[in-house]
């Protein structure tokens, strides 16, 4: 088993999760951790301001983002382009509090839950954010 759930990072997230009746789905559950833990690394070891590169040092590319949409849970998406940009490590990390609400709000992870907004999502991020502190110790990979 993976000890990282036995982290105080995890509990407390955990136990955050419950008031929102989001724990049933434990690879949803996972992968929003593991992105939250990815997003606090970011912010603690990358200068924000820099173009995200691979260990090469190439830079790493997106699909630049099209027109924007609203999917049918509600969570904001783009239409899909053929055009390809870089991006910082900034703009990374707002992708991930995106993809962590997406992983929260999607009725499809969640199917037999209470729907929840988007917005509602996003404040559930943002308390994740505020409340759980000392990333530093967590390392490993849940999923």
């Amino acid at each position: 088993g993976n000890e990282l759930r036995f982290s105080p990072q995890f509990e407390q997230y955990y136990r955050i999760m419950e008031e929102y009746d989001r724990t049933e789905n434990p690879l949803a559950l996972g992968r929003a951790f593991d992105t939250l833990r990815e997003y606090q690394r970011i912010l603690r070891e990358e200068n924000l301001d820099e173009i995200k590169r691979k260990s090469d040092g190439t830079p790493v590319m997106r699909r630049v983002r099209g027109e924007p949409i609203t999917l049918s849970d509600g969570s904001p998406a783009w239409k899909r382009t053929d055009e390809w940009e870089t991006f910082t490590h900034r703009e990374d990390a707002e992708d991930m509090k995106r993809c962590i609400a997406s992983a929260i709000a999607g009725e499809i992870r969640w199917p037999h839950k209470k729907p929840m907004s988007y917005d509602q999502a996003n404040e559930v991020v943002e308390r994740l954010i505020s409340e759980i502190h000392g990333w530093d110790d967590v390392k490993a990979d849940l999923v």
